[in-house]
């Protein structure tokens, strides 16, 4: 699992609460850091719905380009996000998870998109 987040005290807080629930995990802070890993590397990609003033899905276009089968999901803190944000990956739209994220929320999500991923 990648982790990515421009907080990297967020992004090492959920890197390590899914090492605690059994699965492998990376975390990068900036869109620099993330290029760095290979997507191919990783069951799963969850990323801000914003990150360094740019849509996550972006970042989610370009992971899932080099790895078709990455399960995808985007994160935000705001209650609300803007509608007009775009939420989605061709014609798929990935779960969006609202910070804090609990133990509970990301065990739910990793069992429901990469339940082999641990």
């Amino acid at each position: 699992m990648l982790i990515l987040d421009d907080r990297p005290t967020v992004a090492g807080a959920l890197r390590d609460l899914a090492a605690g629930l059994g699965h492998r995990a990376a975390s990068a802070s900036t869109l620099e850091d993330a290029h760095a890993h290979d997507p191919l590397e990783f069951d799963v990609l969850l990323c801000h719905l914003n990150l360094e003033g740019q849509p996550g899905v972006q970042i989610l276009s370009w992971a899932r380009e080099r790895n078709p089968r990455i399960a995808l999901g985007l994160m935000t803190g705001e209650a609300r996000p803007d509608p007009a944000t775009p939420r989605w990956v061709g014609a798929e739209s990935p779960p969006l998870l609202f910070k804090p994220i609990s133990r509970r929320v990301l065990s739910a999500f990793l069992a429901e998109c990469a339940p082999d991923a641990s």
